[in-house]
């Protein structure tokens, strides 16, 4: 089965617009943060830091951006739970229920204690932070994404959105570009289609005013006393 010209514009379209999701998809995929020691991020954009296995070193680089020395913890079956031991600032415990947790040392906080703080009123302020009259944070550049300075704030490298936006303009360009494609490929099967039917229509015309003009042609030209005429000659009687 032959495909014909449409059926391949068709096909183009068709491929094109599953790039563009294909795209579309892979934009949304938050980019990684610059802080990150490894340069490798989840899907999430969350920093994947490179852990210890099953029998290995039990110590690792951790925390949120992997830069800090972080130990797994024998309470945890798999080795799948661990803790920041940066200076000596947790050790492992359990919950009530049995489940790991970390033990923070005096003005460290977080899940893994990851965090060291000063002390500020009833709080800690963390990340060099400043005390500001003995009860708010003053967070430094970079960890302002809460009241304790724990939280960061997200440091984007700025060739995405270049990237984003190229990437559109690259998009918008072959979207028209197959639209025009496809109007001037139709238009010219339309042209092609009313020449056809012009023609058509005048060889018949030309075929009917033949046929017409050669039937007056033989009316006229015709003997009728002549053998082969419509009227045969006869002697008169005399």
């Amino acid at each position: 089965m032959k495909f014909s010209n449409w059926n391949r514009l068709f096909l183009v379209l068709v491929l094109l617009a599953q790039t563009l999701v294909f795209t579309s998809t892979q934009e949304e995929k938050p980019s990684c943060d610059l802080r990150c020691k490894t340069g490798v991020c989840n899907y999430d954009g969350s920093c994947h830091c490179v852990q210890a296995t099953l029998g290995g070193p039990l110590n690792f680089f951790g925390g949120q951006f992997c830069d800090l020395p972080s130990h797994y913890c024998s309470e945890s079956p798999d080795l799948s739970f661990w803790c920041v031991d940066n200076n000596n600032n947790s050790t492992c415990g359990k919950k009530e229920d049995g489940t790991p947790t970390c033990i923070c040392q005096l003005g460290y906080s977080g899940d893994r204690c990851e965090f060291a703080g000063t002390l500020c009123g009833v709080g800690y302020c963390y990340n060099n932070a400043t005390c500001v009259d003995g009860k708010s944070c003053d967070c430094p550049l970079g960890w302002q994404g809460n009241a304790n300075c724990t939280l960061a704030t997200p440091e984007k490298s700025s060739s995405g959105s270049g990237i984003k936006w190229w990437g559109g303009l690259l998009i918008t360009g072959a979207v028209v570009a197959a639209i025009s494609v496809a109007v001037a490929f139709g238009l010219k099967k339309y042209k092609e289609k009313m020449d056809g039917v012009n023609r058509f229509n005048e060889l018949k015309k030309s075929q009917m005013r033949g046929g017409a003009e050669s039937d007056d042609d033989d009316a006229y030209d015709s003997d009728p006393y002549e053998e082969g005429g419509k009227r045969s000659r006869t002697t008169p009687q005399l």
